[in-house]
């Protein structure tokens, strides 16, 4: 009896001491970081490579373009001119505030939509030139697997060096039938610019 009861003690002797070292091992395991999420219903947040590289800024108009192919210079490619199209579509908006705002102070009710046209037929082929020759900013490419390359590019076009080249383009246009008023131009045309960061900053926050 005495031996059936020292054989019981020492087997909770060695369970108690097995226990307290799957406690320790456990506390030593490293914990893993938990993904973001504003709301637990969306998931984890995805942070979008380039985001910062790709707001406007006083000195710059920028964009962000990202494709995925199985190739790896398709989606280099495909990224950039995705960009390409972001930035012009934003420019394009630009173009047609700024020469609706131009055309109905400087040019009279019945020239308004002829002086409309033809400025933003002039200023949308500057714009185009600076996107062909648009400056990266940033490139980032990740490596999918099977899916293939996911590409993410950024670019930028200067602000003061495109309005000044609207504004040589504008100044020599004769079928304008106007006098160009360079300063009223560069002025509306910075006001423009700044709506458009107020706009960025409500919906982004930067």
């Amino acid at each position: 009896m005495k031996k059936m009861t020292f054989f019981a003690v020492m087997l909770m002797v060695a369970a108690a001491l097995t226990a307290c070292g799957a406690k320790k091992q456990v506390a030593q395991q490293p914990t893993q970081p938990r993904p973001v999420a504003s709301d637990p219903g969306l998931g984890g947040e995805i942070l979008i490579p380039c985001i910062d590289e790709s707001m406007d800024d006083n000195e710059y108009f920028r964009d962000l373009g990202t494709a995925t192919h199985i190739n790896m210079q398709s989606a280099r490619t495909g990224a950039l001119q995705a960009a390409q199209d972001m930035i012009m579509q934003k420019l394009g908006g630009y173009v047609e505030g700024l020469s609706e705002t131009y055309s109905r102070t400087v040019a009279g009710q019945a020239q308004q939509e002829k002086v409309q046209r033809l400025m933003e037929g002039d200023m949308n082929k500057v714009v185009q030139e600076h996107i062909n020759h648009a400056q990266k900013t940033c490139e980032k490419m990740y490596n999918k697997g099977a899916e293939g390359y996911t590409s993410f590019i950024a670019i930028q076009i200067p602000v003061k060096k495109l309005i000044d080249e609207m504004a040589d383009v504008l100044s020599s246009n004769e079928e304008l039938e106007i006098e160009f008023n360079r300063e009223r131009f560069r002025k509306y045309a910075k006001e423009k610019q700044e709506q458009m960061l107020e706009h960025q900053k409500d919906k982004y926050g930067k």
